[in-house]
């Protein structure tokens, strides 16, 4: 029975398993109330899996984040371009 226990949760607790989830790992790192779980000796591997988990969202995130600025900054002058061309025609049109 402890090796069907150690099977099912080893997705969960083993870095080595291949189908390993680190979400639940890096979750437990950051909420402070179950954090010492996995800030213990004993759990060195699984620790460093959720930290590399963590920062491969974060840079993720940061390179979503920052995509978006550049689109942002490109469509603002993109449209103030075009505001100036729109100002352009109707003077001479004028």
């Amino acid at each position: 029975m402890l090796n069907q226990m150690r099977d099912r949760f080893s997705v969960l607790l083993q870095p080595s398993h291949p189908e390993f989830n680190p979400l639940p790992a890096a979750a437990c790192l950051l909420d402070p109330s179950v954090a010492s779980f996995i800030l213990g000796f004993d759990q060195a591997v699984l620790r460093e899996a959720a930290k590399e988990y963590i920062l491969t969202q974060v840079c993720l995130l940061l390179v979503v984040i920052n995509l978006l600025m550049l689109f942002m900054i490109r469509s603002f002058f993109a449209d103030c371009q075009l505001s100036i061309i729109m100002r352009n025609i109707l003077r001479k049109q004028a």
